[in-house]
């Protein structure tokens, strides 16, 4: 397009004189020149723009990926630049320039995760707000750098807090540990011991809750634990390693196996540790599986009966309400199969399936009754109604300040009153209800079914004092408290 410029100014020149480049050429054939090379130069320029924009959009889409905590390859910016030197535009070239600029700074910065974000983004925001006071004019390559690094910092946050490991191999551009599968994990249970350790160990790096598994493992065990899954002789295997490479964390690690999968009923089996309920529960599985359907007769039974144990208990844990009546069907048919139906057989295999047991003669853990609510005992605790009943009216304030979070101290917004209400032992004894979160982990309601301690009362240390709403719901732990 260039030279067909060049050559058209020329050749309107030597035009008026009919020299040079328009010596010998008449009129008409002049007009037909002309019109064919604007021709050739509009479409060429059209072609150009189309061109740039189309690079430059490339560029915009790199800089919304650095925003999200991604990285730009050399690869890939070493092709914008060659699109950019094709086209002689010499502004996209400069953007060129500047992304591969921000993607090194923001690998450089990312190394240090996203609390290194967040301090770069601030470090930009002072040299903003200094711009401003001097009265000048704030770059806007600053203010979109300053966006970028707080909108990466958020994603890598996101990321740090689902899969820490995933997060770190991000900052390092490398995976930090080679993938399992579920082979390995069968054959060397070693193998998932270092990787629960190193998932660990990453979450503790950038200081969020522990993370036991990796999103790369997790899609893998969603995979071999579905439901349509029916490879029992895998899945035992698979949970009897997960047991012997988790050892005491294993409750946790199954916890976050049934949060992420749909094998929550499994992962609940797995948490017990008891080798012989696993046993049991696919062999019960099997059984269902060949026989097409429970026994009509048989399933209401068990359900009418677990209804009864329950009550309207689980409501604040309606998914393990399901895997109870699923896990209990499968294991009292891996052991009863056949037999007329037994209630109090049954009953001890729910007691069982919630961390109940018994040592010697002496029944410890499972479900007892509290103010007409089930509720899960202590996986030591005796399950006795009397033992209960005693070491919650031993509870004191002292007792309950001994463990609470150092963050405040857990109130109830009294919606009545609006008036922030400690939780003491008093309110605990005569107002409040306990709902089961777990074995021996209580959520605390009022008689209108309303959380208790739904936020907790901040001082700071000027002595004032603020409201802060909770994310999840306080809980209180049974067995520390009683301590």
């Amino acid at each position: 397009a260039k030279d067909k410029g060049a050559f058209l100014e020329k050749f309107r020149k030597d035009r008026k004189t009919g020299k040079g480049l328009a010596r010998g050429i008449d009129d008409l054939r002049i007009e037909s020149l002309t019109n064919s090379f604007e021709s050739d130069i509009v479409q060429a320029d059209r072609l150009r723009t189309a061109k740039i924009r189309d690079i430059n959009s490339q560029i915009n889409d790199g800089l919304d990926i650095l925003g999200k905590g991604g990285a730009i390859s050399d690869k890939d910016i070493d092709e914008f630049r060659k699109q950019a030197g094709d086209v002689g535009d010499e502004a996209t070239v400069k953007r060129v320039d500047f992304l591969e600029r921000e993607n090194n700074e923001l690998k450089d910065i990312g190394r240090g995760g996203s609390g290194a974000m967040l301090r770069a983004a601030d470090e930009a925001r002072v040299t903003i707000e200094a711009a401003r006071r001097a009265g000048k004019t704030t770059p806007e390559y600053l203010l979109d750098k300053e966006k970028r690094l707080r909108k990466a910092a958020e994603a890598r946050r996101k990321l740090e807090e689902r899969d820490p490991m995933a997060a770190a191999a991000a900052a390092h551009g490398a995976l930090t540990m080679p993938m399992l599968s579920v082979a390995d994990i069968i054959r060397d249970p070693q193998n998932f011991k270092d990787h629960i350790r190193a998932n660990i160990n990453a979450s503790g790096m950038y200081d969020v809750a522990p993370v036991y598994m990796t999103q790369d493992t997790i899609s893998k065990l969603k995979v071999a634990f579905e439901k349509t899954n029916t490879d029992f002789e895998t899945q035992a295997a698979l949970v009897s390693s997960i047991q012997e490479a988790a050892g005491p964390l294993a409750p946790r690690v199954f916890a976050q196996i049934a949060s992420q999968t749909e094998a929550s009923d499994l992962a609940h089996v797995g948490a017990l540790m008891n080798p012989e309920v696993s046993k049991a529960y696919f062999k019960g599985r099997q059984a269902i599986l060949s026989r097409t359907e429970v026994d009509e007769p048989l399933q209401g039974s068990m359900k009418n009966d677990l209804n009864k144990m329950l009550g309207a208990s689980m409501q604040l844990k309606p998914g393990l309400y399901g895997d109870l009546l699923a896990t209990s069907e499968a294991v009292y048919l891996a052991r009863h199969a056949g037999k007329r139906y037994d209630k109090d057989k049954y009953e001890n295999i729910v007691h069982e399936l919630v961390g109940g047991r018994f040592t010697g003669k002496n029944a410890v853990g499972g479900l007892i009754e509290h103010k007409g609510r089930a509720l899960i005992l202590p996986r030591d605790f005796t399950r006795d109604d009397g033992a209960f009943e005693s070491a919650f009216d031993s509870i004191t304030d002292v007792s309950l300040r001994s463990v609470q979070d150092a963050r405040g101290t857990p109130v109830f917004m009294n919606p009545r009153t609006g008036v922030a209400e400690a939780v003491d032992a008093s309110s605990l004894r005569k107002d409040y209800n306990l709902m089961p979160y777990g074995a021996g982990l209580y959520v605390l309601t009022d008689r209108a079914g309303n959380h208790v301690a739904a936020g907790d009362l901040i001082e700071m240390d000027d002595g004032t004092t603020f409201y802060e709403p909770r994310r999840n719901p306080y809980v209180l732990d049974f067995s520390k408290v009683i301590r």
